[in-house]
């Protein structure tokens, strides 16, 4: 999970952005907008398309795959497993050597592809990844619409309640790393991401997620499962292609590495 983004879904950011899009000057506001507000570890927008000198013709899945990481992917360990996921959907559409050249030539950068490509197989290129990264959907809690009585408030107001109770002696701190299993919803029930469904937990340094992570897991310790119902200003803040609005974590506190 990186700043703004679950690490599973960081890939997708990306592509989401070709949604977002619109014609005339109202796309070209969307784009200047989105590339104002986008965050840091995100994939840059730039509506330039790559040069034809710049394109590999002959890029294979594999190399369009390892291109289309992101930087923060590998230095967090996730990046294999969105390497094959990518490969994966490549593989299965299939997409055509043009399409692997061209996405293979703008590291990460997909909507520099569209031109080339095409709005609307783009979006299914999209679509196709999304739902491979997802994984099948977890069923909501009967809660997942509001935080219910009993749940606890910490002091930057995320709301949390102990599922299991763990055996662990010792809390995370805002720089450890951590292994969890995780799921994700939005407020109407709908799941957006989940480690459970990829079948894999996740690894995160504390320092590197949304704030409502940082400072919900500090109150956990090993083997606990504990639901957060997370604020939006402590979450992804409307920003572009993530989940609006307060979001529902379940969150299962594997091992504090470090």
């Amino acid at each position: 999970m990186t700043t703004t983004k679950l690490a599973a879904i960081i890939f997708v950011v990306g592509l989401a952005a070709c949604e977002k899009k619109k014609s005339g000057e109202a796309q070209e506001a969307a784009t200047t907008a989105n590339a104002n507000t986008a965050n840091a570890n995100a994939p840059a927008l730039n509506a330039g398309g790559p040069t034809a000198a710049a394109i590999k013709a002959d890029a294979t899945c594999e190399e369009a795959a390892v291109a289309m990481v992101p930087p923060q992917a590998k230095a967090d360990g996730s990046g294999a497993k969105i390497e094959a996921i990518v490969l994966a959907a490549c593989s299965e559409m299939p997409w055509t050597a043009a399409e692997r050249g061209c996405l293979a030539s703008v590291g990460g950068e997909v909507e520099r592809c569209e031109a080339s490509i095409g709005q609307e197989r783009l979006q299914a290129i999209f679509e196709n990844v999304r739902a491979k990264m997802k994984g099948p959907d977890q069923p909501a809690p009967s809660d997942v619409a509001a935080p219910p009585k009993g749940a606890k408030k910490s002091k930057a107001g995320v709301f949390y309640k102990v599922q299991k109770v763990g055996s662990g002696k010792v809390h995370p701190t805002a720089t450890s790393t951590v292994t969890v299993h995780y799921t994700g919803w939005t407020t109407d029930g709908k799941m957006f991401d989940s480690s459970v469904s990829r079948g894999e937990p996740a690894q995160f340094r504390l320092s590197g997620v949304i704030a409502g992570w940082t400072d919900g897991l500090q109150v956990m310790v090993e083997g606990e499962t504990t639901r957060f119902w997370i604020p939006e200003e402590l979450a992804y803040k409307g920003q572009p292609g993530a989940p609006a609005g307060m979001l529902v974590f379940d969150v299962e506190l594997i091992k504090i590495e470090k």
